[in-house]
């Protein structure tokens, strides 16, 4: 069965795009759609028109960081970006997964295809190539995140494309040199502002968000469907969920959730039970409530963090539009350490309510006056 084509350009990239790109259930191409590839092209001339005026920009003709006040001499420019991929490679630890790898990679195209970072056409294509051959930048996890961007680990997916560094390619790991001839890639030789259209972004960050978020919605339609099993095995009150009872809180997530167990247990009408235990334990009759909170957060944090993955996350910014850079701070994480934040607090408290469920179930304890009702 032939894989679906998702096309990267200007339009909007949703997190299930990216989840199919890491899980390879799709194919990807770069748009080509005209007004795409003008604006692509657009954003290296501008640079370079601006450097022939002797315009001063970020990273491209002075130092990094605190250095910012430090010249690039003219003729070490053209050097300048690939020693700047070269000294942030000082990553440590594990290793990303393959699949968090992809939407690393993925994150950074989406972000450079918005056309307001200074790179050309073929960086974009180098990048889309790695995805398109699987030959995967081997990314150390522990470095720089979200502060002033990802710098250390976008510095390995540079690395790569020009050819330096290791890759898992083949199932087995080998100079990125040696891939990128294979598969038939010229290695980029960076311009100008291309370092830092790579390095200076929250790719990294906004890859692993978006499995994480993945990972989380999963969670949520589980412990719904466990709530219905235990609710069926403790012959529970089914009253609980009753649509009626849920419009009267205006949470949609919770909502949602007491739809779920109502259609597992098939609830056509009201049950009542008339003897003695009108009302089932919090972690039982409380599930859609503590559940909703994460299907409430699952939707917000959706939002948040598909806008950073199809923003221009970077620095500076080049405006094609007006003919203008800007320097700022588009580079900084906040909200997607927010989102991610806010996420596991509610993983977390799923997973307490699951924990008191089981305890219902395998407490003899407790079972036993369940069964005696």
């Amino acid at each position: 069965m032939s894989l679906p084509t998702k096309y990267i350009g200007l339009n909007h990239i949703d997190l299930e795009t990216v989840g199919q790109i890491a899980d390879m259930k799709c194919k990807i191409e770069l748009s080509d759609d005209a007004s795409f590839v003008s604006k692509i092209a657009k954003g290296p001339k501008l640079v370079k028109k601006l450097l022939a005026e002797g315009r001063v920009i970020y990273g491209v003709t002075t130092g990094l960081g605190e250095n910012c006040g430090t010249a690039v001499e003219p003729e070490l420019i053209q050097k300048y970006p690939n020693h700047v991929i070269q000294f942030h490679g000082c990553a440590l630890g594990s290793l990303f997964s393959p699949e968090e790898t992809r939407a690393i990679i993925a994150a950074r195209l989406v972000s450079l295809a918005k056309g307001n970072s200074g790179v050309r056409l073929e960086l974009l294509q180098a990048l889309a190539s790695l995805l398109q051959h699987d030959m995967l930048p081997r990314i150390p996890q522990e470095g720089s995140v979200g502060a002033s961007g990802d710098l250390s680990h976008l510095s390995y997916i540079g690395a790569v494309i020009c050819g330096f560094r290791t890759v898992d390619y083949l199932g087995k790991v080998m100079p990125a040199s040696e891939a990128l001839q294979i598969v038939g890639v010229t290695p980029v030789a960076l311009e100008n502002k291309e370092a830092l259209g790579i390095l200076n972004g929250t790719s990294a960050m906004t890859g692993v968000a978006i499995l994480a978020w993945q990972r989380a919605q999963r969670l949520s339609q589980l412990a719904t469907r466990v709530t219905s099993l235990a609710v069926t095995a403790l012959n529970g009150n089914r009253f609980h969920y009753e649509k009626e009872l849920f419009e009267v809180k205006n949470h949609k997530g919770m909502q949602l959730v007491a739809e779920r167990i109502r259609s597992d247990l098939s609830i056509s009408a009201p049950e009542y039970h008339t003897k003695e235990r009108i009302q089932d334990r919090y972690s039982i009759r409380c599930a859609p409530n503590v559940i909703g909170v994460l299907e409430d957060v699952l939707s917000f944090t959706k939002g948040v963090i598909e806008a950073e993955l199809n923003s221009t996350n970077d620095n500076p910014v080049i405006d094609v539009n007006v003919g203008r850079v800007y320097h700022g701070g588009m580079f900084y994480g906040g909200h997607i350490a927010m989102a991610m934040d806010t996420l596991k607090v509610q993983v977390a408290s799923v997973a307490d309510l699951i924990d008191r469920q089981m305890a219902i179930l395998v407490d003899t304890n407790i079972t036993t006056v369940y069964q005696q009702i």
